[in-house]
Protein backbone atom coordinates (compact mmCIF):
# COMPACT_ATOMS: atom_id res chain seq x y z
CA UNK A 1 0.00 0.00 0.00
CA UNK A 2 1.40 3.52 -1.21
CA UNK A 3 0.74 6.47 0.66
CA UNK A 4 -0.83 9.47 -1.52
CA UNK A 5 0.85 12.57 -0.83
CA UNK A 6 -1.57 15.83 -1.24
CA UNK A 7 0.50 18.68 -2.60
CA UNK A 8 -2.36 21.21 -2.38
CA UNK A 9 -3.05 22.27 1.43
CA UNK A 10 -6.41 23.62 0.40
CA UNK A 11 -7.58 20.05 0.24
CA UNK A 12 -5.59 18.64 3.26
CA UNK A 13 -7.50 17.02 6.02
CA UNK A 14 -5.22 17.62 9.70
CA UNK A 15 -6.43 15.69 12.76
CA UNK A 16 -4.52 17.08 15.77
CA UNK A 17 -5.00 14.66 19.06
CA UNK A 18 -4.82 16.44 22.33
CA UNK A 19 -5.89 20.52 22.83
CA UNK A 20 -2.98 21.40 24.78
CA UNK A 21 -0.51 23.99 23.66
CA UNK A 22 1.40 22.18 20.69
CA UNK A 23 -1.53 21.39 18.90
CA UNK A 24 -3.06 24.85 18.75
CA UNK A 25 0.24 26.60 18.19
CA UNK A 26 0.23 23.60 15.30
CA UNK A 27 -2.90 25.00 14.14
CA UNK A 28 -1.55 28.38 13.84
CA UNK A 29 1.29 27.27 11.88
CA UNK A 30 -0.79 24.95 9.50
CA UNK A 31 -2.94 28.26 8.88
CA UNK A 32 -0.85 30.84 8.84
CA UNK A 33 2.40 29.35 7.35
CA UNK A 34 1.25 26.49 5.31
CA UNK A 35 -1.81 27.73 3.46
CA UNK A 36 -4.01 25.16 5.21
CA UNK A 37 -7.75 26.59 5.58
CA UNK A 38 -8.60 26.70 9.91
CA UNK A 39 -11.98 24.52 8.33
CA UNK A 40 -10.08 21.82 7.72
CA UNK A 41 -8.20 21.68 10.74
CA UNK A 42 -9.30 19.31 13.72
CA UNK A 43 -8.48 19.12 16.94
CA UNK A 44 -9.74 16.10 18.96
CA UNK A 45 -9.48 16.19 22.92
CA UNK A 46 -7.44 13.62 24.40
CA UNK A 47 -9.66 11.49 26.84
CA UNK A 48 -7.93 9.18 28.59
CA UNK A 49 -9.61 6.32 30.07
CA UNK A 50 -8.86 5.55 33.14
CA UNK A 51 -10.33 2.02 34.84
CA UNK A 52 -10.15 1.58 38.73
Amino acid sequence: MRAIKNTNPKEAQIYLIGSGISSLASAVYLEKDAGVPGANIHILPYIRNIKA
